[in-house]
């Protein structure tokens, strides 16, 4: 008899690349999967994000460089990317996915605005500005499921997502290094080939 454990939305891994296709987007996502998109904006799955070494945050490098608290633009080093999911509704009890981060036109980073406070700081200048972009879901957690990678958290001075798999703490736009929200279980994203 199975674990009844296994099936409830709490306990579920994320989708692999296989179980992506699979689910209700049907040939959207497939496209998505295959093309580069114009702009973080209503995509079902979207490609072109990267880790930047320098802030050691992830920024939508489709759209350019744009601008990195530790100055000029992000760097985008070679090899894996990153797959985020936007604007998408799973059943109401599905918690395994927080919604609510958004992306910012002016520096191209991720930032969560989902419990209802202010943007952060932008490197740019002023707040983190969202006004354009679709909701993003990323996976609560470590997945041992391939080609997910753990180790990103959100910043509890500037809101924004990094990465503290890393010996340093980045570069924060809230000023020094970024600061791991206290309880924070941290979260998982899909690497691309």
């Amino acid at each position: 008899m199975a674990d009844a454990r296994s099936d409830h939305p709490d306990t579920l891994s994320p989708p692999t690349r296989r179980g992506l296709l699979r689910l209700t987007f049907g040939g959207t996502l497939a496209a998505a999967l295959g093309a580069a998109a114009a702009g973080p904006v209503a995509a079902a799955v979207q490609n072109g994000w990267f880790f930047c070494p320098k802030c050691q945050g992830l920024f939508f490098a489709a759209n350019g460089s744009g601008e990195c608290p530790a100055g000029a633009g992000h760097t985008k080093p070679g090899g894996k990317g990153y797959l985020l999911f936007a604007d998408y509704t799973p059943p109401s009890n599905y918690s395994a996915f927080q919604f609510g981060w958004r992306y910012c036109r002016k520096c191209l980073g991720l930032h969560y605005v989902g419990d209802g406070n202010p943007a952060g700081p932008c490197p740019v200048g002023g707040k983190q500005a969202a006004s354009s972009s679709g909701d993003y879901m990323l996976y609560v957690g470590r997945t041992a499921v391939p080609d997910y990678q753990g180790g990103w958290h959100f910043c509890s001075k500037c809101r924004g997502l990094w990465f503290a798999g890393n010996r340093g703490k980045g570069e924060c736009p809230a000023g020094r290094g970024h600061k791991k929200a206290a309880g924070s279980k941290g979260y998982s994203l899909y690497e691309t080939q």
